[in-house]
């Protein structure tokens, strides 16, 4: 049976074998790129939900209320974590982790720097599943100043693999004993670490304070017992929250209210503002899931098209198989197993393909995507069921409708072409040609908006910018003494102290502008006097800060906050908060935020709550490995025990959009992979037709048309369902483009010359695609197409 099979797919492709290379090479492409977007948006479901009792865990975030709006934080006070556990029985369990935070470890003479330190509850080994490989979880963070340390960090520190009891130093300024080796937590948890510290080690930190007014930097989860009603949970809160805050809160005009997101939702459906880890975006899972559909529905046109269009060229070994007693159901049963057996070879070929592509999809996306890995048995059962239903589909035409041929008429020489089949493959094409333009307009729609975000200027110097994190309490101590060192350097043109770089993101706090009976809450930055020159920021109105001593107590505000107070002369107002604070200068306006968000107000400090956090060093030279060799050589002449880290700003904020820009690249390779296969089907139809209209242009030569005519007649046809797909293609595209500018503050106007290039392009390619086959149709002989009728 399988020889037979082989030999019948042997005779079929020696027959045509450019059209079957097309129609099963465009099918196992399609096939392949919708294998890996299964295997992607698997994998980006899966987030958090290898923890055991993941089903249990809830994430606990407040709401804040104000008359001026809403805004939801995950990262809250401590004690919110105890006191539901306190008083609630429904509440068996609870984990506190402090907002990762940057550091280096060191033993001896070795110090390592590490992105993520985490501070700990004990309980934390208890309800996360993240293996320990040495220690007890039991005991592990009990002990203050206790770490637990990734099996990644462990390595680098101790290469030798003796870890367990050694003490290491943190930051120059604590002693810590490593209690345990933690498996690297994998890259599909929105948990990520280097090291975790015992929470107990912040009690005996003096300016640490874990009550309800404490700081906003602990991200708490709760664990609830099994099968409870959270949505019950949520009308039992209101008189614990009055107690713990709101009765201080309401008085100022705000209000905090609990949300509970469960574990395995919070990477893809956090409610909070400020998520920490990995946050995915189910607006590009929608995207790339309709991209995928189109190129998979592509794929599937060119297979039924050309499987039905050439299967008329067998009507007569329909006949001559009727005339030796071929029965209706045995010919059914060959033209679906053929069609079946090319789809499923077509999957192999796709499986191949994915095989090869994902190393390198899984370095570029940063992910871990598996073809055979656990969890994927579906796709056993999946895949070839949708193979099977491709192949029973593209079968279906010469199945059913040769089978019916009259054999004595087939064999006689009548055609079978019909209005019903030339029908279907107008559907098809036209199909063909509206998903192709939406791709086009919508893929360079998308760009364009990338472009303008990834190029948008942002009011601020980033070209240029080197920057330093103070970690230890030493270097902010030394800042100044670090400053006055580096100006020595020719390399550099300013520099200077603040509590955060721009460009992601500042903190906020409450404050009560002059005229204001409640607190806002607005976006702050400590600063230095320098920190305005360093960045290249333009006061607008007032001065800068200075040397003097009184400026500490000072404000400088930017222009979305005077627009705010709708103040005409902000100079000298007040704002209160730990005292009063006048203005004395307004600054212009600047992206000091991803360019997500719309610029918001923002206030600037001259006296930082506990130092600077980082030196932002605004340099100018066309050696860069010489000015970082110099600028360590003078941070070590001043911090010898801590190790110099540094980053360049451009490189930081083009972390803000790396999902913009891979999703550039994905989208651009996607689009040209649907151009492809679309133009691949369009050649294998012109071919087809224009072997099957042979006879009619040679008639036309004789007649007198010229091989011109006959050109723009067959260009013509295709042409008139360009356009008409257009028509049908423009309306979708321009829905799906004001759906995805809405995601972003600022955007782009919607590019109609798009819409019209789109329709060009697809033209064009599409002349060039039929021109050729058509051209050489039209400039045979008569004599060579005629002779044998």
């Amino acid at each position: 049976m399988f020889g037979q099979l082989y030999r019948l797919y042997k005779r079929l492709f020696l027959k045509g074998p450019l059209q079957g290379a097309i129609s099963l090479f465009s099918l196992a492409f399609g096939i392949s790129i919708a294998i890996i977007m299964l295997l992607f948006i698997r994998y980006e479901l899966s987030f958090d939900k290898f923890h055991k009792n993941k089903d249990q865990i809830y994430r606990v975030s407040l709401k804040e209320t104000t008359k001026e709006g809403e805004s939801t934080g995950s990262a809250i006070t401590a004690a919110v974590g105890p006191s539901f556990y306190d008083e609630f029985p429904a509440v068996i369990d609870f984990a506190r982790v402090r907002t990762p935070a940057p550091g280096y470890l060191a033993i001896k003479d070795k110090s390592i720097h590490c992105d993520k330190l985490s501070y700990v509850d004990s309980s934390f080994l208890r309800i996360f599943s993240f293996p320990l490989i040495e220690g007890d979880k039991n005991t592990a963070l009990s002990a203050p100043f206790s770490i637990v340390l990734s099996e990644s960090t462990a390595y680098r520190l101790f290469p030798d693999g003796a870890a367990i009891g050694k003490t290491i130093r943190l930051n120059s300024d604590k002693l810590l004993n490593v209690t345990g080796i933690i498996k690297d937590p994998p890259p599909n948890s929105t948990i990520q670490f280097d090291g975790l510290i015992s929470f107990s080690s912040l009690n005996h930190e003096s300016a640490m304070f874990l009550g309800w007014d404490g700081g906003w930097q602990f991200v708490t989860y709760l664990v609830f017992t099994t099968d409870y009603p959270i949505e019950s949970f949520k009308g039992k809160t209101k008189d614990f929250m009055f107690r713990h805050i709101n009765q201080k809160y309401e008085q100022y005009g705000a209000h905090l209210e609990p949300v509970f997101e469960p574990l395995s939702r919070i990477y893809m459906h956090s409610a909070a503002e400020d998520s920490y880890g990995p946050k995915g975006s189910p607006g590009y899972i929608l995207i790339f899931i309709i991209v995928t559909l189109f190129i998979l529905s592509l794929s599937i046109i060119n297979f039924v098209n050309l499987k039905t269009a050439y299967s008329s060229t067998r009507a007569k070994e329909v006949g001559v198989r009727k005339v030796f007693g071929a029965k209706k159901r045995n010919l059914i049963s060959q033209f679906m197993g053929e069609s079946v057996g090319m789809s499923l070879f077509a999957l192999v070929i796709a499986l191949v393909l994915v095989e090869i592509s994902l190393p390198g999809l899984n370095t570029f996306l940063n992910k871990d995507l598996q073809l055979f890995g656990s969890g994927h048995q579906f796709l056993i059962i999946l895949l070839p069921l949708l193979a099977i239903f491709i192949g029973l589909i593209a079968g279906y035409y010469p199945a059913f409708h040769l089978s019916s041929f009259s054999p004595i008429e087939v064999i006689h020489g009548k055609r079978f072409t019909g209005m019903s089949k030339k029908r279907f493959f107008n559907i098809l094409l036209l199909f063909q040609f509206i998903i192709s333009i939406i791709l086009v307009i919508s893929t360079a729609s998308f760009n364009k908006q990338f472009n303008y975000i990834l190029n948008k200027k942002t009011g601020f110097e980033k070209d240029h910018i080197l920057i330093v994190p103070l970690i230890s309490g030493d270097a902010r101590k030394n800042y100044n003494l670090l400053k006055e060192k580096l100006k020595s350097l020719p390399e550099i043109k300013a520099i200077s102290a603040s509590s955060a770089p721009l460009g992601s993101g500042l903190t906020m706090n409450g404050y009560f502008p002059e005229g204001k009976e409640k607190p806002v809450m607005i976006n702050v930055v400590d600063v230095d006097k320098d920190f305005i020159k360093t960045y290249k920021l333009e006061v607008v109105s007032g001065r800068n800060f200075s040397l003097n001593p009184g400026d500490k107590s000072k404000y400088m505000v930017n222009q979305s906050f005077v627009k705010m107070m709708n103040w005409e002369d902000p100079i000298g107002k007040i704002i209160s908060r730990s005292g009063k604070h006048e203005i004395i200068g307004v600054v212009k306006d600047f992206h000091f935020a991803p360019m997500h968000q719309k610029i918001m107000p923002l206030i600037f400090t001259n006296k930082p709550y506990a130092g600077f956090d980082v030196l932002n060093i605004q340099f100018q030279t066309g050696n860069i490995k010489s000015f970082l060799a110099s600028t360590k050589t003078v941070w070590k002449e001043v911090e010898r025990d801590e190790p110099f880290i540094f980053s360049f700003l451009k490189n930081d904020l083009a972390q803000s959009y790396l999902q913009e820009k891979k999703m550039k690249t994905v989208l651009y390779v996607l689009t040209i992979l649907a151009i492809l296969i679309t133009l691949l089907g369009l050649f294998g139809l012109s071919v087809f037709t224009t072997v099957q209209r042979t006879k009619e242009i040679g008639i036309r030569k004789v007649m007198g048309a010229n091989s011109n005519e006959i050109l723009k007649m067959i260009i013509r046809e295709f042409s008139i369902w360009i356009l008409l797909a257009t028509l049908f293609a423009w309306p979708v595209s321009w829905y799906i483009i004001q759906k995805f500018l809405d995601n972003y503050a600022y955007k782009i106007d919607m590019p109609y010359l798009y819409f019209i290039a789109a329709s060009v392009i697809t033209i064009l390619l599409s002349w060039i695609t039929i021109g050729y086959q058509s051209y050489r149709a039209s400039v045979t002989n008569p004599a060579e197409t005629l002779k044998y009728e």
